[in-house]
């Protein structure tokens, strides 16, 4: 099958076969073995019909002597058989010696030819057929000796330190014939450093564990499946931490969610939604539930028939289903009632939060986020507390590991507005991207705040064809990144921040490749904090415009906001439950991540959802009065009746609304009974006679309305002051005609 090529590739290649520089055959070596070179114009096209992928290159680095070894695959992405393919390995004539020079090479299109093949014997690869859609693998070994005669063969000077870029052609017969042009090409780089150079270069890695927590509207996770992709075998999540499991002793640095990490509890607890049953002890007999009540709270008599649910063991706080309180979800047995795809995400949870555990060393740092994983620059902007909130939630143990995480910010486009920094803590370690500055720092001071650069290189991978983020580009593209530091005098320790969306495939040698023995594994407070921090001016560091306009909206925090506040009431609400609020708020703090940012109304609708489910069940508590109160004197009182129809004791209060001339007192806190009723005499003060509306309301302890209302009307039938002293006025009068007429009497029947 013939491909089109450009005019001047094929050019090119005439030219170079013309002056002899390579020599035309199956084989394309001399028997002398000695390297053949080809035209560095002798590019592959962008197309090429195989596909080149390199899993292992051993060393990693150009070593001082010997051989490295090449092992990979090549697919046939064309309709027809190649034959007689032959992998070669070539090299650059001169090295990369800067992070600049290394990022434009990375961006080096992948048409671009870079280096000199190496043909000589015993130094390639041969594969007899690759059938279409097939892949093969092959493996050679390059002496070292080849790669500098190599490097000689383009005017290079072999040794010189730095970064070389390494790879290998393949060229094979598709039908058409042999030519020079490369059918396939796979490209990384090759670091070279001198043995003689002393000290050390630090690195740091740092895996994220982040991802997206979406919640149905009774509190539990949603998109199981999506769940049950990222925690099992070739999952994001899962590839991480067997990705860290592979670096055995080495010390790694941890920056996760811990709202992640209650998540995939909940998941291995079987994804239970919110939990309103008791969580401390019941009250003993005669005792308030609410202590501080005192004299002023009324307890509520049971109706017939009623009985509370969710009864608490004797102790304080008492075990609950709410995953948020216990520690090992994955100790209690797997209800038998789940559904299939509930049943297979708690499996694939409860395995993650076990290789977890195993793959964070004693030894490694633990990064905690804000809570939630919060939009921090939005939070920010819009002057909201969720980043207080979140910090303070986040500085809490980490349940189930036992540890307490240092704070961290960490956005995932490494980008944070000033106005952010400014409102970190000063301990807050804080990781930025190197393109928010000119001429970025390891670590920069900026107003005060410390903040720790990472190399947006180094995790951008390697260059093309193929897979920039394989995990041998990965690795190539970091070990290319720490040897231009550690060959300046400067010696800049690297600190790479791994995407938050990479997926590593399974290996066991991408951390066995950084261990040159000029390299060395710390954490970012090891590797960085003995630095002194290079003052920054007041524009940086830079955020993009595209940044703002991707930023959380307003309304997102505020419908957060609510939801915490509705919460929070329904935890007052509930008299043995002390957790629920907690539990509220952490998923309100979920709602303004940073992965709401991709669509921020359905985060927004998730939200409002929630809060309108609580919402219904603060309004179960109903309260009934009589239509009308007649009072007899400006005092008085009439009793109203309370019904609670959840099945869990709730602790609440009265209040009312009337015109002027009326004020009620109500008992501050009343106690009803699950599925139970209460009846308490409210007091009424009036000051004017007439009717007066009343609207009763069922409130919180700290007068929050809960929904349940009544209207009643009340009528004074109080006696004005005048009417009282005409009436006192008539009855002196009375009694003195009576005496009058009785000493009249008296004296006439004297006479």
């Amino acid at each position: 099958m013939l491909r089109r090529r450009s005019l001047w590739v094929a050019l090119a290649a005439t030219a170079a076969m013309a002056l002899g520089s390579v020599g035309a055959g199956a084989s394309l070596a001399h028997s002398s073995g000695r390297p053949i070179g080809h035209s560095a114009l002798a590019a592959p096209a962008a197309d090429t019909p195989l596909a080149v992928t390199l899993e292992t290159l051993k060393p990693s680095v150009l070593p001082t002597r010997g051989k490295i070894r090449v092992v990979g695959t090549v697919t046939n992405t064309d309709a027809v058989t190649w034959r007689n393919v032959n992998v070669y390995s070539f090299i650059s004539a001169a090295p990369l010696v800067n992070r600049k020079q290394v990022a434009r090479a990375a961006r080096t299109p992948a048409d671009s030819a870079v280096g000199e093949r190496i043909t000589a014997a015993d130094n390639y690869d041969s594969i007899e057929a690759i059938e279409p859609g097939e892949s093969k693998q092959f493996s050679f070994t390059v002496e070292r000796a080849a790669l500098d005669d190599a490097v000689s063969a383009q005017g290079g000077a072999p040794g010189a330190p730095g970064v070389y870029w390494f790879g290998v052609h393949a060229l094979g017969d598709g039908g058409q014939g042999r030519d020079l042009i490369a059918d396939g090409r796979a490209r990384t780089f090759l670091p070279l450093v001198p043995p003689r150079r002393e000290g050390v270069e630090n690195l740091a890695i740092v895996i994220p564990l982040r991802s997206q927590i979406a919640y149905a509207e009774d509190g539990s996770l949603i998109d199981l499946a999506r769940w049950q992709t990222l925690l099992s075998p070739g999952g994001r999540l899962r590839s991480l931490v067997e990705l860290a499991s592979s670096a055995g002793e080495r010390t790694l640095t941890w920056v996760l969610d811990p709202a992640l990490i209650d998540a995939v509890r909940q998941l291995a607890a079987g994804n239970p939604p919110r939990s309103l049953a008791a969580n401390l002890e019941p009250p003993a007999p005669g005792e308030d539930a609410t202590a501080s009540a005192g004299s002023d709270s009324a307890s509520a008599e049971p109706s017939a028939g009623a009985s509370g649910s969710g009864e608490a063991t004797p102790g304080s706080p008492t075990e609950s289903s709410d995953p948020q309180i216990q520690d090992d979800p994955t100790q209690v047995a797997l209800d038998d009632a789940l559904d299939e795809e509930t049943l297979a995400a708690a499996t694939a949870a409860r395995d993650w939060l076990a290789r977890l555990r195993a793959a964070m060393d004693t030894g490694d740092e633990v990064l905690a986020l804000p809570y939630g994983d919060i939009d921090v620059s939005a939070a920010a902007s819009h002057g909201s507390p969720a980043y207080t909130l979140a910090t303070s939630r986040s500085a809490e143990r980490l349940v189930g590991f036992d540890l307490v995480p240092a704070p961290a910010v960490a956005a995932p486009s490494g980008y944070l507005t000033t106005q952010a920094i400014r409102g970190l803590d000063t301990e807050v370690t804080a990781l930025v991207t190197d393109q928010a500055f000119a001429d970025p720092p390891t670590v920069a001071d900026f107003a005060g705040h410390r903040l720790v650069v990472t190399s947006s290189g180094a995790a951008s991978g390697g260059p093309g064809p193929g897979d920039p983020q394989g995990n041998l580009a990965m690795r190539q593209r970091i070990l290319a990144e720490a040897a231009v530091r550690f060959l300046k005098s400067s010696r800049e320790p690297l600190v790479v921040l791994l995407p938050h969306d990479w997926v590593p495939a399974e290996t066991s040698t991408f951390f066995t490749g950084l261990e040159p023995t000029w390299l060395r594994m710390r954490s970012v407070t090891q590797a960085t904090g003995a630095l002194t921090a290079t003052p920054v001016a007041e524009d940086e560091p830079s955020y993009p415009e595209r940044q703002a306009q991707a930023e959380l909206p307003r309304a997102n925090f505020a419908a957060a906001d609510a939801l915490r506040r509705a919460g929070e009431t329904l935890d007052r609400f509930l008299t043995l439950n002390d957790v629920v609020g907690q539990t509220v708020s952490d998923q309100a703090l979920a709602t303004t991540s940073y992965s709401a940012r991709a669509r921020p109304e359905l985060a927004r609708v998730s939200t409002d959802r929630s809060r309108a489910w609580i919402e219904q069940r603060l309004a179960q508590v109903e309260v009934s009065a009589p239509q009308t109160v007649t009072l007899s004197s400006i005092h008085g009182s009439f009793p109203v009746t309370l019904s609670n129809n959840l099945d869990e004791p709730v602790t609440v209060s009265l209040a009312a609304t009337a015109d002027s001339g009326l004020t009620m007192t109500a008992p501050i806190t009343i106690d009803i009974a699950a599925e139970g009723t209460a009846t308490v005499l409210l007091e009424v003060d009036t000051e004017a006679g007439g009717i007066h509306d009343v609207t009763l309301m069922v409130t919180d302890s700290e007068g929050t309305q809960l929904g349940g209302s009544d209207r009643l009307s009340i009528r004074s039938a109080r006696v004005s002051n005048i009417i009282w002293l005409f009436m006192a006025a008539g009855l002196v009068l009375l009694f003195s005609t009576i005496g009058f007429r009785l000493v009249r009497r008296l004296r006439t029947g004297r006479r």
